[in-house]
């Protein structure tokens, strides 16, 4: 039997905002395609100076990966069964789970998203990232992530024992 997830209104947002970086991101590129130099930074190290330089096709394979992580991301939210849960799920604490994961995916989704987007700019203008860059996107990253997956194993564990104890009888 498939799961069908319903999303909620904020992660319907998430998913439009996702999408609509992506989109924004290529159709910019587009448009700039003709005043982008032909030599940009492709790699920026920890302090996020520019380590490596390349031509301006090398954005492309970016922008391909950026979409890619779009594209996966978008096919993995349909399939909740393929997701490795940190919690064991039951027919009691199943909705949750799954909507505080789908969440979380989408939180995750965005913000890589965003970071591709970030860093082809900052390609495409030639220019080094800030040394905060990279904290800034570990923080944005593993936040939502150590949240969601806290909030996944308490709610279950929470719903379980109160299933267990009766006390979701009655209403």
């Amino acid at each position: 039997m498939k799961e069908k997830l319903t999303y909620t209104t904020g992660q319907k947002v998430m998913e439009i905002l996702s999408l609509a970086v992506v989109v924004l991101t290529a159709l910019w590129m587009l448009i700039s395609w003709s005043g982008i130099p032909d030599k940009i930074p492709t790699h920026f190290g920890f302090s996020g100076e520019v380590d490596s330089w390349g031509s301006k096709s090398s954005l492309l394979v970016f922008l391909a990966i950026e979409a890619g992580v779009y594209l996966l991301l978008t096919m993995v939210n349909r399939f909740p069964k393929i997701w490795n849960m940190p919690v064991e799920v039951t027919q009691k604490n199943r909705d949750f789970v799954y909507r505080t994961t789908l969440t979380m995916l989408c939180v995750v989704k965005l913000v890589i998203v965003s970071w591709f987007a970030w860093i082809l700019r900052v390609s495409m203008a030639q220019k080094n990232l800030s040394g905060w860059a990279l904290p800034v996107f570990l923080l944005a990253l593993f936040g939502p992530l150590i949240y969601y997956l806290v909030k996944c194993v308490k709610g279950a564990k929470l719903l379980d024992a109160m299933e267990e104890s009766g006390q979701d009888r009655g209403a």
